[in-house]
């Protein structure tokens, strides 16, 4: 049996106490958000950001060779960002255009195992910040400014610039 509109306006208010997916429309593609905890967030988020960091330094480091390579590598482990530090990182990556990408890709990857991060980077550009900030508010739960209702809008009820 079809589904009519106030069967799908009633699973809109519901997916977000059950966590199931929500799905709404993206640069013209149907993606389907499931929130994501703080602890997902974090935890995925803290070891991205060290995994810059030490990225980072194995491109300095071919430059050195020996017992030099060695102690400075062996620093870089030695000092990756931890507490506070590491913290306002995480942060600052999920506040990033990089970040909110990384948001979006977690949240559909829950619903479509299939997704790449590849596709989720075409969709999300500097251009449609204003289209894709109520969804990573939905993901996370919580918005920047909690003023203003900027609840996600159901597949078909985005608007189009």
């Amino acid at each position: 049996m079809p589904r009519g509109k106030k069967d799908e306006e009633k699973m809109a208010e519901l997916a977000p106490i059950v966590n199931q997916a929500l799905t709404v429309s993206v640069g013209g593609k149907d993606l389907p958000l499931k929130k994501l905890s703080l602890a997902e967030m974090y935890a995925s988020f803290e070891v991205k950001v060290k995994q810059q960091k030490i990225s980072d330094a194995n491109l300095i480091a071919q430059g050195l060779t020996g017992a030099d390579k060695v102690e400075f590598l062996r620093e870089v482990w030695k000092d990756l960002p931890s507490g506070d530090e590491l913290t306002a990182l995480v942060n600052a990556r999920i506040s990033s255009l990089a970040g909110v990408r990384d948001l979006l890709f977690m949240s559909v990857k829950k619903s479509l195992p299939s997704v790449t991060m590849d596709q989720i980077a075409d969709l999300v550009n500097g251009t449609n910040i204003d289209e894709i900030t109520p969804l990573v508010e939905y993901i996370c739960g919580f918005s920047a400014d909690e003023e203003e209702d900027k609840s996600p809008k159901k597949k078909g009820s985005s608007k189009k610039a």
